[in-house]
């Protein structure tokens, strides 16, 4: 209704009509579902199963493209998932994970306990492999919310007070590794920029910028550049041009600047020389950071998100920098609600309002990259207006109430994912994100109507 009554004050009719078809699962799956008859509880699991099992199918797929098992050289991790983006696809992990833990819980069996326990470690692995931000913290939430909510139903003293303080140690580490990652970061390694050497061992001449406060693990970028021996040594080591893109379409001598300081090396003919052949590759992909070749850790994309936030606030362009182009995203989108508040610009306007905002801020990123506002709640409110963004919200949530599925294990779960995602992502803008929200809102609000107040990890209605 809020959609088709926004198409009344839209002029471009065009892409209304498409963000409608978009949209037509949200109206669609919850009639299909709530008009039949619910599953029985084998079935019900039959169906959330064949869920899980698609998910790894998935998940090995992508982890033979992250390993150039099949398939060309994925250039970013982002882009090992080749069906959907990979941050819905991390959420569908989250989801089969909690879904596999009811599951193994539930199930009399230890040789499927076994089995579907050894599934949901791999998840959580390819959680990390896939280097989802989102997905990890939207991990780290579900387990605090079941967590705490299981330890409110849980009569042994001892085993609580091991689970707290077990919680409380697994927040004081995770805190702890992220303000030594930012303090990693900062830590100077170079001897100073005060008497610096003018000269290549071949005589040419240094280009200096002490001014410049980039650095990469600990090295300032912008010192001991002879940009004449790049480009000949380059040249020379590679099949890709100097002064030409790398294999992700970015100023490929920059990626090669930023990869050798990171390594502590001077930007001369000696340090090209110095690469190892698995590092010329790794620039031609474009890795700026030879930390970011590293597959079974986290700690690159934390580091790449303080790099994006000093770049950024160095006064350097978000573009093509996921998380400070959002950042971007948001201050357009809030100079458009300003414009709009009551009532939005209507369903079919959000592009072209975004496009023009873009123009008015003057903003630095690239035509390519003014995208929409990655965040579902935001893009509500600026296409519907205050009025438009109540009427949705209530709609989502009253039916939870009407229902009486707040202390549903899966109703809970499947909001927490969705609500969150809504946070860092327009999760209801594409035909893969609005198919996963519309099928799993309508099928947990409808099919859990199976009693399970005898289950010892779970109390429902």
């Amino acid at each position: 209704m809020v959609h088709l009554l926004g198409m009344l004050y839209s002029s471009d009719l065009t892409y209304g009509i498409h963000d409608l078809k978009i949209k037509l699962p949200l109206l669609l799956l919850p009639v299909i579902i709530g008009t039949t008859q619910p599953l029985e509880r084998n079935k019900f699991v039959l169906v959330l199963l064949s869920f899980c099992v698609a998910v790894f199918i998935s998940s090995i797929i992508s982890t033979g493209k992250l390993f150039n098992w099949w398939g060309t050289p994925v250039m970013d991790v982002r882009d090992i998932s080749i069906f959907i983006s990979h941050i819905r696809l991390a959420l569908m992990v989250n989801m089969g994970i909690f879904i596999l833990l009811w599951i193994i819980l539930d199930s009399q069996s230890t040789t499927k306990k076994i089995g579907l326990t050894s599934l949901l470690l791999w998840f959580i692995f390819f959680l990390i492999l896939l280097k989802s931000l989102t997905g990890i913290i939207i991990l780290l939430a579900l387990l605090l919310f079941f967590g705490f909510r299981w330890l409110l139903n849980y009569k042994n003293f001892m085993v609580k007070w091991f689970v707290i303080v077990g919680g409380a140690c697994s927040i004081l580490i995770i805190t702890a590794y992220i303000s030594n990652s930012i303090g990693r970061f900062y830590q100077i390694t170079d001897s100073g920029t005060t008497e610096l050497e003018t000269t290549t061992t071949n005589g040419n001449v240094y280009y200096h910028n002490p001014y410049s406060k980039e650095i990469e693990n600990g090295n300032y970028t912008w010192l001991y550049i002879c940009d004449k021996e790049l480009e000949t040594t380059w040249n020379k080591r590679s099949k890709l041009n100097y002064n030409g893109p790398d294999l992700k379409n970015q100023e490929l001598k920059f990626t090669l600047i930023r990869y050798l300081t990171s390594l502590g090396l001077r930007k001369d003919s000696a340090g090209v020389m110095a690469l190892e052949d698995k590092d010329i590759a790794n620039i031609e992909m474009g890795m700026a950071n030879y930390i970011y070749s590293w597959k079974f850790s986290f700690y690159p994309r934390i580091y790449q998100i303080i790099w994006e936030i000093s770049h950024y606030k160095n006064g350097g362009n978000p573009s093509g920098h996921s998380f400070t182009q959002r950042l971007e995203y948001l201050k357009t989108a809030k100079n458009i609600i300003k414009s709009n508040f009551w009532t939005g610009v209507g369903t079919g306007d959000v592009a072209k309002a975004f496009e023009k905002q873009y123009i008015i801020d003057n903003s630095k990123l690239d035509v390519r990259w003014r995208l929409r506002a990655h965040n579902q709640f935001i893009t509500f409110f600026l296409t519907f207006g205050i009025i438009g963004f109540t009427v949705i919200m209530f709609a989502l949530i009253y039916p939870v109430y009407k229902e009486k599925k707040w202390y549903n294990f899966f109703m809970l779960l499947f909001l927490i994912v969705g609500f969150m995602s809504f946070i860092n992502e327009d999760t209801i803008e594409t035909h893969a994100g609005i198919s996963f929200f519309a099928f799993f809102y309508a099928f947990f609000l409808y099919n859990t109507t199976f009693n399970d107040k005898n289950a010892k990890y779970n109390k429902v209605n």
